[in-house]
């Protein structure tokens, strides 16, 4: 078997005061295959692709391109290579073609690079100037600057980052055919439908380790939970999503993490084996789980905690379904909204909803939700500007809402389903019900209380 590249126990450091950003990396590229690397950003694939194209040339553990020790190679390696990297590396005040023609100009081979600059759907902008390309523009640009020079081995971090689906599929076919014409691709990304759809064997990459290798035929089963602890996320990409594309996953565990948005589930995933969803220590701007009619089938187990969120966290969107989620848990937390529920997502056998010591700068939404077996909402210690719970479809006509210690600045909203609402040392601006309401206690810091 020959190898495009093999690395044997490489680490890299930036600054010799500082840890190791690669611990003994070691893994093989099969010629005329596509090699992914998978993790989260700041695991370590930047820096691996930039020690593989001789950009990081102060490493321990040795590299070696097609048999031969890396650094023996001088300046022809580059005519056999071709990076795309994570940020575009364009000129912004020259247009497509002159950004390309200059490229070219570097190489002793050339493709016909207009074509492929039509292929991608720049055809028409061509002769613009680069700096008016939106970003996903520049991404296609920046893919076809990494094949001017036919490359023999091709990098590419995050090539359907920031795409739309039709332009990623677009990208996603050539890489296919890039392989079909006998090139080594070499793919670094966070994305797992990349990797499952492009990739011949894919290594996942956590702080600058290699935790598994697995070949096409068993990776896509083979993720059985996924835990994040303690990783801070770099600017460039600071997202997480999760697709519900893996039949073995059971757990999904984030710890200790910084970054910008993390999404559960989208356009009609489904978690076949999700067990448990545990949220701790993490701050984002946003945490969406469940999105357009998301199914869940088997979670039993929902827990956000110690968490910050400068936006929202949502939890159910679209018709989302929960059958098997009897509690849910959110506790020693700061949002801007909290909203569990939306257009008619599914509670089949939850029974008690639980939020504990959550100050929110906006909103708490409990609404459109269905939950036939919904018993008791608990809201204790909760700071909000309003507060709004009204689960309206096919819910129980009996459930129980105990708040104690709720500061509103604005409004506190029930709908008529509910059975018992009682507020216990309160600070509330307005409140509104409907009649249908069986009783209403409000026990208020003077020790007065009144049953309605």
């Amino acid at each position: 078997m020959e190898y495009a590249f093999a690395l044997r126990n490489v680490n890299y450091r930036y600054n010799k005061k500082q840890s190791n950003v690669l611990n003994d990396i070691s893994f093989n590229v099969k010629t005329g295959t596509i090699f992914g690397l998978l993790g989260p950003s700041g695991a370590g694939k930047s820096t691996t692709q930039k020690v593989m194209i001789k950009l990081l040339n102060d490493f321990e553990g040795e590299i070696l391109y097609f048999g031969k020790a890396l650094k023996h190679y001088n300046q022809s390696f580059y005519e056999e290579i071709g990076v795309g990297f994570e940020m575009p590396v364009l000129f912004n005040k020259l247009t497509a073609m002159e950004n390309l023609s200059f490229f070219a100009s570097l190489y002793k081979r050339e493709i016909d690079y207009e074509a492929l600059l039509i292929r991608v759907g720049l055809g028409e902008a061509k002769n613009q100037q680069v700096g008016q390309y939106s970003k996903g523009m520049k991404v296609r640009l920046n893919f076809v600057r990494a094949l001017v020079n036919d490359p023999k081995v091709v990098f590419l971090d995050e090539p359907t980052n920031g795409l739309d689906p039709t332009n990623a599929r677009i990208i996603k076919d050539i890489i296919l055919e890039l392989k079909a014409a006998g090139k080594t691709i070499f793919i670094s990304t966070h994305l797992m439908g990349d990797v499952e759809e492009l990739c011949d064997e894919v290594a996942f990459i956590a702080e600058g380790k290699v935790l598994e290798i697995y070949e096409s035929t068993t990776y896509p089963s083979a993720l059985n939970s996924l835990i994040l602890d303690g990783i801070t996320f770099e600017a460039f990409y600071p997202s997480i999503r999760i697709q519900g594309d893996q039949p073995n996953m059971t757990m999904i565990e984030l710890f200790n993490l910084s970054l910008s948005a993390i999404v559960i589930g989208t356009d009609t995933d489904t978690f076949a084996a999700l067990e448990s969803i545990d949220i701790s220590n993490v701050s984002a701007t946003s945490i969406q789980i469940g999105q357009r009619a998301t199914s869940f089938p088997v979670l039993t187990e929902l827990t956000v905690n110690f968490t910050t969120i400068l936006g929202d966290l949502r939890i159910g969107d679209e018709s989302s379904t929960f059958p098997l989620l009897e509690e849910l848990y959110i506790t020693n937390s700061n949002f801007a909204n909290l909203k569990i529920g939306r257009f008619n997502d599914e509670f089949a056998i939850l029974n008690l909803i639980y939020l504990e010591n959550i100050t929110l700068s906006g909103e708490l939404i409990i609404a459109s939700i269905v939950a036939p077996e919904l018993a008791i909402i608990v809201l204790n210690d909760i700071t909000a500007s309003s507060l709004s719970i009204s689960p309206t479809l096919a819910i129980t006509e009996t459930y129980v809402v105990y708040i104690d210690n709720l500061v509103l600045s604005s409004t506190l909203y029930f709908n008529s389903s509910c059975n018992h609402i009682y507020l216990v040392e309160s600070d509330v601006t307005t409140w509104a019900y409907y009649a249908a309401v069986n009783a209403l206690g409000i026990a208020m810091s003077n020790g007065t209380y009144v049953v309605i």
